[in-house]
């Protein structure tokens, strides 16, 4: 009986796999159409246990509808952050499907094992916290696709600002009388849980303070008039530490040598800030917030 013989020269070797790689290019690419999954709502958090290893900063993302994982999608994403692509020496960036619930893409961005504090090596930091996700191919992203693996998903810049943790919450507030100035007072409720600017909004009545065109050294007007506190010292900082950062933010940004220098006094107590117009104005309101959303 005669046998069949599999052995193949190199030729023939190479022959085959030419054919089977123009074979799989004539597969139907997947394109959007009228079932295409479209992304509804995005929300950021972050997390850490006091470990600078520990940090990550996650982005979900809700489709109007259930999506299947057909592919690769970190390759058909480019994620900038601050406008320049991941340190992948110091962070991980990865998006997969959220195992409970079949409409949501999870993104996440983390430290890695060897992440140490700054003044020992590399160090996991987000810096301005500004994140952009888009679709290489600018409009469709074929690794989502609907649950029936026909329509690829279509895909909108994602752009997030990515919060330090930094909370506050007001106290007290009283308006701008004809014979009282307007001031408010806050209370920091949450220290920072990354490395990540917070960006503090002060406003007038319901309106930046900082104006559009407002400079100061490298500094220029961003996030809606907000303005960025740091914590070096990180995992050490408590509330009151938070309060005084601000404080000086706000001297820094609004005191001597600003547009609004001698305007308003900003005073802090333990966790508490405080700011006061130091003239009476009717109807005056003055607030203060922490920024985490992007510019439009």
């Amino acid at each position: 009986m005669n046998r069949i013989s599999w052995r193949k020269t190199p030729y023939e070797i190479l022959a085959i796999v030419i054919l089977l790689v123009s074979l799989a290019g004539c597969s139907p690419a997947i394109k959007t159409g009228s079932g295409s999954p479209s992304i509804l709502t995005q929300s950021v958090s972050v997390f850490s246990n006091g470990k600078e290893a520990s940090q990550k900063v996650t982005v979900t993302l809700t489709f109007d509808r259930a999506i299947t994982i057909v592919g690769n999608v970190d390759n058909q994403l480019a994620v900038k952050l601050n406008g320049k692509s991941v340190d992948t020496k110091t962070m991980a960036w990865h998006a997969a499907a959220d195992k409970n619930n079949r409409e949501k893409l999870i993104c996440t961005l983390s430290a890695l094992p060897s992440d140490t504090d700054p003044m020992q090596g590399r160090y996991f930091a987000v810096y301005e916290g500004s994140l952009v996700i888009t679709a290489k191919n600018g409009a469709s992203v074929a690794a989502i696709t609907d649950s029936s693996r026909k329509y690829a998903a279509k895909w909108a810049k994602v752009h997030v600002q990515i919060p330090s943790g930094v909370t506050v919450v007001p106290v007290s507030s009283e308006n701008g009388s004809v014979s009282a100035p307007a001031q408010v007072t806050v209370r920091v409720t949450s220290t920072g849980v990354i490395r990540a600017m917070t960006w503090v909004q002060f406003l007038q009545n319901g309106q930046p303070v900082m104006q559009k065109d407002y400079k100061k050294g490298s500094f220029s007007y961003t996030n809606d008039g907000s303005f960025p506190i740091h914590d070096h010292q990180l995992f050490q900082m408590n509330k009151e530490d938070y309060a005084k950062e601000i404080a000086s933010g706000l001297e820094s940004y609004f005191g001597k040598g600003t547009p609004t220098a001698g305007e308003y006094s900003f005073i802090t107590n333990k966790d508490t800030v405080m700011v006061k117009a130091n003239a009476s104005t009717d109807g005056e309101i003055l607030s203060l917030c922490i920024f985490n959303h992007p510019d439009s």
